[in-house]
């Protein structure tokens, strides 16, 4: 059991990102436990451990999954008089957006099936990061809106999209949006009773057409409650700190 709390203070940062440490955790649990009478204290406190601990079983198959052709796209410097945010992208902002800046969705599993298709692109101005994404449809079914207010989590049991962020310092923010705007954010290094006490404060607009819905989140003045001291700007190499991943969520419908 010391070992298993020894390994775990000094890697708790990194466990969640590396498989074979979550391997080792998980190996220490076992041992300690085969070596522990179950009704004891030591083996209460294990069992309590254990339960905490089940999820990594999942998070390692997770993490063992093969990703090939991983898009990924360059945030392009755009002017800041040329975007209107009003949840459409037919502003010069959007229209004029360089190749490399444009990216789609592929499935996180080699070879998945992906659903209806997803585009974004990503872009910068005036110390803001901006995305806007395109979620089409499949034909002759809207998206559906089960939020009714800010920080609603029935808003997963409906249409969304997700922005997971993380700094180089932090892992991770997350922030989720519905088809008509209302958003859903966390902060994921918090307890579980206080995640939703963190506020992104992003701006978000959407759109909805036959096909698709559009949204475009702006993290602008409160950004730095994302990269405290320095918000998303550029680095001195001209690099963003920032890693990104953009998940599309769309549940079964009856």
């Amino acid at each position: 059991m010391k070992a298993l709390i020894a390994f775990g203070e000094a890697n708790w940062m990194s466990i969640l990102k590396t498989p074979d440490k979550i391997d080792t955790t998980l190996q220490l649990l076992h041992t300690a436990q085969a070596k522990t009478i179950p009704d004891s204290v030591y083996g209460r406190r294990l069992a309590l451990i254990a339960e905490y601990l089940a999820p990594l079983e999942k998070l390692r198959a997770q993490s063992r999954i093969v990703r090939t052709d991983v898009p990924e796209v360059l945030v392009d410097q755009r002017l800041q008089r040329d975007i209107v945010v009003d949840g459409k992208l037919d502003d010069p902002f959007w229209q004029k957006m360089h190749t490399t800046s444009r990216g789609k969705l592929k499935p996180l599993q080699a070879g998945g099936r992906s659903g209806p298709e997803t585009r974004f692109m990503f872009g910068w101005a005036n110390d803001n990061l901006y995305f806007g994404i395109t979620c089409y449809l499949e034909k002759g079914k809207p998206p559906r809106n089960t939020a009714a207010t800010h920080d609603d989590m029935a808003l997963w049991k409906g249409d969304c999209m997700e922005l997971l962020l993380e700094t180089p310092g932090h892992s991770y923010y997350q922030i989720a949006i519905s088809p008509s705007g209302t958003v859903t954010d966390q902060d994921w290094a918090l307890d579980k009773s206080k995640r939703l006490d963190w506020e992104s404060d992003v701006e978000v607009k959407t759109s909805v057409a036959d096909d698709r819905w559009i949204r475009i989140p702006a993290a602008g003045e409160e950004q730095e409650k994302i990269l405290p001291f320095k918000g998303f700007r550029r680095q001195a190499d001209g690099s963003l700190s920032l890693a990104l991943q953009s998940l599309p969520s769309t549940r079964p419908r009856g």
